[in-house]
């Protein structure tokens, strides 16, 4: 499962915390970090194996526990979201220049390049049990292939203009935000269901159709049983460690989210902060706060079975984290 990706919309904002990266625009058009930064990273496997890409397009194998990693792809572009198709061991990746390509999971080599109309994505979503893939590009176009037809377009309804495409169920339902709802689109079905009043970017849905949202420095839990917000939260107070004191002191500040997670019984959020929340789903009460990556992070994945949670951030480290 797919939860979150990289949300591009925070690089500029990267200059706040101390990774101290160079920065550069490639193409006039996206403004890169440093090229060891990993952009996305997704299972390859149940447990412990992952892939994870980098900004100057390498995509690599990472095992738990293992030093070192394996090099699967170097693609000369930028690579900013990735989905892993298990069956067909393939790759899916979104870059700046070529478009969408899908790669051989082992070897990296290029099988097919899918086109977008005018700019570049990304963004990817994928949901491999009803074979449905979904992006959208800068300029606000929204794409669904059906990956299981050999990446056939799926036709959107014209009242979902404007809204994009951000999960997919397991019964191939796909969640689109727009400026103050959800909808959601049982293409099979060709049927659109809105949820009214509900705002901020959709970065998850569990399996029962409870949603986590994002709006810059705030995430809330929507609740689909009470149809409304059960709660709204920040992160609170900024972690800051002092290395000469060898120390981390906090600041009474919040930063902005960048990408998380629902589970069973808890929620993750990862922000400008470095820092990792774990909540509770329920109650909204923090629990705990992991400090361990150097960077900010800038994507996480969940094991299927959710016992496992992987980080990535801009410093190029990896980090998993037992549930």
């Amino acid at each position: 499962m797919k939860n979150s990706k990289l949300v591009i919309g925070f690089i500029f904002l990267v200059v706040y915390t101390s990774c101290r990266q160079q920065v550069s625009v490639k193409s006039g058009k996206l403004t890169g970090i440093n090229p060891v930064s990993y952009t996305d990273v997704v299972y390859k496997a149940e447990l412990d194996t992952v892939l994870a890409s980098t900004f100057d397009g390498k995509i690599y194998e990472i095992i738990n526990g293992r030093s070192g990693r394996n090099q699967i792809a170097a693609i000369e572009d930028e690579v900013y979201s990735m989905v892993y198709d298990f069956g067909q061991d393939r790759i899916i990746v979104a870059t700046l220049n070529s478009e969408i390509l899908v790669l051989d999971g082992e070897t990296g080599e290029t099988l097919r390049k899918i086109g977008l109309k005018e700019a570049w994505s990304y963004d990817l979503y994928y949901n491999e049990q009803v074979g449905i893939l979904c992006s959208y590009d800068v300029k606000g176009n929204s794409y669904v292939w059906n990956v299981k037809d050999n990446f056939n377009t799926l036709m959107i309804p014209t009242g979902l203009k404007g809204a994009l495409p951000r999960f997919i169920s397991e019964d191939g339902a796909v969640y689109f935000d727009g400026v103050s709802s959800i909808h959601v689109w049982k293409y099979l079905m060709n049927e659109v269901t809105e949820i009214e009043g509900v705002k901020g970017k959709l970065i998850d849905v569990d399996h029962e159709g409870n949603c986590l949202l994002f709006s810059n420095k705030q995430f809330a839990f929507y609740s689909k049983e009470t149809d409304d917000f059960r709660f709204q939260k920040r992160h609170p107070d900024w972690p800051m460690y002092i290395a000469d004191r060898d120390t981390t002191i906090y600041i009474p500040l919040s930063l902005h989210l960048i990408s998380g997670v629902l589970t069973e019984k808890h929620i993750y959020t990862c922000g400008l902060d470095k820092s990792i929340r774990k909540w509770d789903k329920l109650s909204g009460e923090l629990i705990e706060t992991f400090l361990q990556h150097p960077g900010t992070t800038s994507a996480v994945a969940l094991s299927e079975d959710e016992s496992q949670l992987v980080s990535v951030d801009l410093m190029g480290e990896v980090k998993f984290w037992d549930l």
